[in-house]
């Protein structure tokens, strides 16, 4: 998935199906009846969110649904297998409900900050202004709540951001901590204020400030473009 190249009119759509299918697997391994959705690009036009291109969505209707609008998927690809069909659908709905969640759980939490470091991602990696402006950087960012590990994202050798779910333990080059699981779910949906938030001490920030501040404001970007997928 990490190597697909999307089209330029189609990086928002790309982010889209890149953080569902961040979520999906953090699901799994908490557990949750999911299906793991692994999206494809079938074109500049259409998107699979799932490897046997059982549920396509165009760019545009797959920016609706995230937006909570109303949109339908291939008729001809989603008859190809309806069962596996309504258990992607099925997935979409759940993620919806991890949204929706009041109650906030670390589980919650660890849920939508993968699927919101992957859409950053995707903007790090395709989207060209972005790009421009990580030119010069590398290294890892590591996430907490408190001690406990909420994921990262780190420049591959081959120049390719990536999500990573799991401690890897290697020296990051920022950690940014959380104070609480309120300030974790606004930071997981990009509504962190840097100013506000670093004043009032919700979130502490350790090691090298001007890649925390270009990722940060390469996430504002992708959170303006790419609608939360909080309606599904």
């Amino acid at each position: 998935m990490k190597n697909e190249h999307p089209a330029k009119d189609q990086i928002s759509a790309w982010a889209i199906a890149c953080s569902l299918s961040a979520a999906s697997k953090e699901m799994i391994d908490q557990n949750i009846r999911v299906q793991c959705l692994e999206p494809v690009l079938q074109s500049a036009y259409w998107i699979s969110l799932t490897e046997e291109n059982n549920l396509v969505f165009s760019n545009e209707n797959l920016v609706r649904i995230a937006a909570g609008k109303l949109a339908i998927p291939r008729i001809s690809c989603l008859l190809r297998n309806p069962i596996k069909s309504l258990g992607a659908i099925a997935t979409l709905i759940k993620i919806r409900s991890v949204y929706l969640q009041k109650n906030h759980t670390m589980e919650q939490v660890r849920i939508l900050m993968l699927a919101g470091l992957e859409t950053t991602v995707c903007y790090l990696n395709f989207h060209s202004y972005s790009k421009s402006i990580m030119t010069d950087e590398s290294g890892k960012i590591d996430f907490y709540l408190k001690d406990r590990f909420l994921g990262s994202v780190a420049c591959s050798t081959n120049n390719l951001w990536q999500t990573i779910d799991r401690n890897t333990h290697e020296e990051p080059s920022v950690i940014v901590t959380f104070k609480d699981l309120i300030t974790a779910y606004r930071g997981a949906l990009g509504k962190i204020d840097p100013l506000v938030d670093a004043a009032e001490k919700n979130v502490l920030i350790r090691g090298r400030i001007p890649l925390i501040e270009k990722f940060s404001y390469i996430s504002r970007i992708a959170m303006k473009e790419v609608p939360i997928p909080k309606t599904l």
